[in-house]
């Protein structure tokens, strides 16, 4: 790890001149500092994720990415390897936070539909693979995500999506918004759906 840990800092002292902001902008990530974090990944899940299981094989490893495919790789995330072959994780949680009534470039995008489906292409080895919903979102007014605000069944819609598309289930983000207002509608639906 501490081999890794220093490509990423040499990756970095090729770009003296740049902040770590610009070093790290998803569009224009220098590709050697990309590589070097790819590496200390996979350094990382092989020194820390699998061999938990010598210690007790009951203990699962996960990961939980940031929901958009090329956002995730651009800040070094390798899940073409994750996804592909075994031994990196037990389990994967994306984190698709957005609903099907997204603005982007001025027009409505399913959103949550679309990044659940680059997920589940991206899962070659049928890895399990449980998506993060945003019920923290709920209720919340958002100029570019509008079906949060606009609707209180979101959660239970895309638990329906994830689930005919094969998903091992899901994770909610964060049990603390299960009280509050918003939530609460939310919830409710959701009882509704699993007391069928």
């Amino acid at each position: 790890i501490s081999d890794t840990a220093q490509m990423i800092l040499d990756a970095r002292n090729l770009y003296p001149t740049q902040s770590l902001a610009d070093l790290y902008d998803p569009l224009t990530m220098p590709p050697e500092l990309r590589k070097a974090h790819q590496a200390n990944d996979r350094a990382v899940m092989t020194a820390y994720g699998m061999p938990i299981k010598e210690t007790d094989e009951e203990i699962l490893f996960g990961i939980s990415p940031a929901g958009t495919v090329t956002y995730a790789e651009s800040i070094g995330c390798d899940l073409k390897t994750w996804l592909s072959k075994d031994g990196y994780m037990d389990y994967i949680v994306p984190q698709i936070y957005w609903s099907d009534n997204y603005i982007m470039n001025g027009r409505k995008t399913k959103l949550y539909s679309e990044r659940l489906k680059q997920w589940v292409e991206l899962n070659k080895n049928d890895t399990p693979m449980m998506i993060g919903l945003a019920l923290y979102r709920a209720g919340l007014k958002d100029s570019n995500d509008k079906g949060w605000k606009k609707k209180n069944n979101i959660i239970v819609t895309q638990i329906k999506q994830e689930q005919a598309a094969g998903c091992s289930g899901f994770v909610l983000f964060s049990s603390t918004y299960m009280y509050n207002k918003s939530g609460k509608k939310e919830m409710k639906n959701y009882r509704k759906y699993f007391a069928k």
